[in-house]
Parts: structure tokens; C-alpha cells; sequence
């Protein structure tokens, strides 16, 4: 009989192939040496029997994650991605809600499927669902701690938002087709339109808004960590370059006053820190 390591190696191997492994000789002397076969299955078929579950377990997980992919491109066409992207993407965690966490790299790299980018894009939205859905969590955002701030200490404060939020720079309004496509409608593809989108959790669901440039790119500076009025100074200069009107910072900082109310409701907002040091 084989070694616990040995069998584990022969596992290893027989469950990540595709094909039934009574056409491969060497595999099937392999299996002979873990399993002992009954008046039922031989030792191959026995070993085959978990390599089917494999696929068939990984698949339906690929299936559920990327249902928008799947509407997309049909049952028989997704199901070949699916076994493609585990054969070049084999599981690295013991956990399944990993498995589909390279998938929009595969799209956008491998053909034929990296012909159509709105596929990968699809597999971005939905993968941020997934990292929004079991994120981490912060406290939610304390109004006492900001109260008697003078004016001149907000330059310096840094603005926390929830770890788990998720920002979204796309193409198409995937984030639509997404939603259609999981509630059973039968979307046609979007025309494509730019569009900013944040993924965020909600008490009991996963919600989505769509929000302007200066809005996103106010969002994107703050996840960096820089303090409000760089923030602001930046934004001013890349909305003005993108819009060719030289947006001005007071146009801006008018607008700031009804985003964070706004993004303190929804639970972006986590915390303000004041200071140099972010104390």
C-alpha cells in the first residue's frame, strides 16, 4: 500500500485531469496502488470517482461566482472557460471562495476569450461583489470624533473608508448587465459608455452606485491615504486637465460637504484622522 504522501501525490495529479483516467496506463497503475477496487469499480474507476466530483464541485462554484459570464456566453461555452481557467489556474486555498480569484486576469489574457474585454470586465465586477461580500470590517464612523475641529486641521485629515469597499473603474455599464443577468432577465450587451462604480455592503445586501469622475477620483485618493487637502488639490488638476475647463478647487471643494454626508450614511466613511501622523 502507498504512503499517505504518496497517495496524496497520485490525488494530486489524477483530480486536476480533464479526462477519465482508465485511457492513461500510468495513472491507472498509479490508482491501483491507493485503492483496492470492489465487485463494483476497479481501482481506476474508484480513483475516477473523486476526479469527477472535482470537476464537477469546482465548476459549479466557477458557475455561481461568474453567473453574469455564463449568461453571457451559455451553459456549454462557460462550462469550457471553466475547465480551461482550472486547468491553467489549478486551487491554491483550501477555501472554494478563492477559486475565481484569477479569473479576470485569465479573460483578459487568454484566448480566444481575451478577444471579447467585456468578459474580463464582467469577471472584475463580479469579483468585487465576492471581495466586497466577506471583506473585512471596521467600526462604523463616530460623529464625536470630528466634533471641535477647527477649519484649519481638515487639510491635514485622512479619511477612512470601509476595507471592504470596492472601486470600479469600467468600460460598459457591466455592473447593469451584471444585476439583470442574476435576477433571470435576458440583458443585451451594454454599448460602451465610461463609468465609475462603487461596491459596498450594506446592512443585509451587497448595493452598487454608480458616481461621477471627481467623485471616484476623490474615492481613489483617500483609499490611498492622502491627506484631504492634497486630495482635493489633485482632483482639481485631473478632472480640469480630463474636462479641458480648468475645474477649480473652491468648484470642488463645494461638493465635498454633500459626498461625505452622503458617503457617511451609506457606511463608506469609517473614520477621520487628524494630524501629520494620522492620530
Amino acid at each position: 500500500m502507498a504512503t499517505l504522501a504518496e497517495t496524496q501525490a497520485v490525488l494530486a495529479v489524477a483530480l486536476r485531469r480533464s479526462a477519465p483516467l482508465a485511457g492513461d496506463p500510468e495513472l491507472s497503475a498509479q490508482a491501483a496502488r491507493i485503492a483496492r477496487g470492489n465487485e463494483r469499480l476497479s481501482p481506476v474507476e474508484q480513483v475516477d470517482v473523486y476526479r469527477e466530483q472535482f470537476w464537477l464541485r469546482h465548476v459549479d462554484v466557477l458557475r455561481d461566482d461568474f453567473a453574469s459570464i455564463r449568461h453571457a456566453l451559455g451553459d456549454e461555452a462557460f462550462e469550457r472557460l471553466a475547465r480551461a481557467y482550472l486547468e491553467a489556474c489549478p486551487p491554491a486555498s483550501f477555501s472554494l471562495r478563492d477559486l475565481g480569484e484569477h479569473m479576470p486576469r485569465f479573460l483578459a489574457e487568454r484566448a480566444p476569450w481575451s478577444e471579447d474585454p467585456f468578459l474580463a470586465e464582467l469577471a472584475k465586477v463580479e469579483w468585487a461583489f465576492v471581495d466586497a461580500f466577506d471583506g473585512a470590517d471596521a467600526p462604523p464612523f463616530d460623529p464625536a470624533s470630528i466634533a471641535g475641529r477647527t477649519e484649519d486641521e481638515w487639510p491635514r485629515a485622512r479619511i477612512v473608508l470601509h476595507p471592504a469597499l470596492q472601486r470600479l473603474s469600467l468600460a460598459w455599464p457591466s455592473h447593469d448587465y451584471r444585476v439583470a443577468a442574476r435576477k433571470g432577465g435576458e440583458p443585451e450587451r451594454p454599448e460602451r459608455r465610461a463609468c465609475r462604480v462603487v461596491v459596498y455592503r450594506g446592512p443585509e445586501l451587497l448595493h452598487y452606485l454608480e458616481v461621477e469622475a471627481d467623485a471616484a477620483a476623490m474615492l481613489d485618493e483617500l483609499a490611498r491615504g492622502a491627506p484631504l487637502g492634497e486630495a482635493c488639490e489633485r482632483v482639481a488638476r485631473e478632472v480640469g486637465a480630463a474636462n479641458g475647463d480648468g475645474a477649480s478647487l473652491e468648484a470642488l471643494e463645494g461638493k465635498l460637504a454633500g459626498w461625505f454626508a452622503d458617503w457617511t450614511s451609506l457606511g463608506w466613511i469609517r473614520a477621520v484622522r487628524f494630524g501629520e501622523g494620522g492620530a
